[in-house]
């Protein structure tokens, strides 16, 4: 009896739904939620929002601290959006600080939600230490995979717009690209 009991503990340890160090989902279990939600064609959305001086955190104030923030940031993150009326949201840790989740929430008031809780974390902190948070957030009906949508989620958030603007880096939108090799094309300037 005492082998099978030691057998299921490993496991159990071995197939954890639960993220050991931040308490929400691991990235196996919320991507399988998203993957699920994919397939419904539902309007719900999708939001990776990420603490971006979660290694700065670590090396300053040691990895028990940055556990503690981590743990600290989804919950505030959870009571928030609870107390704007979304209760229960599944949310997921992908990698390092960044966490992801799912809402049945329109993008403009998903994005002016998240904005508020960044300005309101940056602001507070989290138990007195200063916070980065960046976001992006996207439709769950804008690709059928989960690997399309979580990189350009992960895109989004590195080449932030506003790195864009400091770097002066030329975005050209995918409908005028076609129109300059389109006019290329005609007239033989390729």
């Amino acid at each position: 009896y005492v082998y099978y009991v030691v057998y299921f503990i490993y496991f159990a340890f071995k197939n954890t739904t639960i993220d050991a160090v931040s308490g929400v989902f691991t990235r196996k279990e919320i991507t399988d939620l998203i993957k699920k939600e994919l397939q419904s064609q539902s309007g719900k959305s999708i939001a990776l929002v990420s603490l971006t001086n979660i290694q700065d955190v670590n090396f300053r104030y040691g990895y028990k601290n940055g556990d503690k923030l981590l743990r600290d940031f989804v919950l505030q993150l959870s009571n928030y959006f609870g107390d704007s009326g979304f209760k229960h949201i599944p949310i997921g840790r992908y990698s390092g600080g960044s966490f992801l989740f799912l809402i049945d929430c329109k993008i403009s008031q998903l994005n002016h939600l998240l904005k508020t809780f960044e300005r309101k974390v940056s602001n507070n902190g989290i138990n007195n230490i200063e916070v980065k948070i960046n976001f992006a957030t996207i439709e769950a009906n804008y690709d059928k995979d989960i690997d399309n949508i979580t990189n350009y989620l992960f895109s989004k958030i590195l080449y932030d717009e506003k790195d864009v603007e400091e770097n002066k880096v030329d975005v050209i939108k995918p409908d005028v690209l076609d129109e300059l090799v389109k006019y290329a094309i005609d007239n033989s300037e390729f």
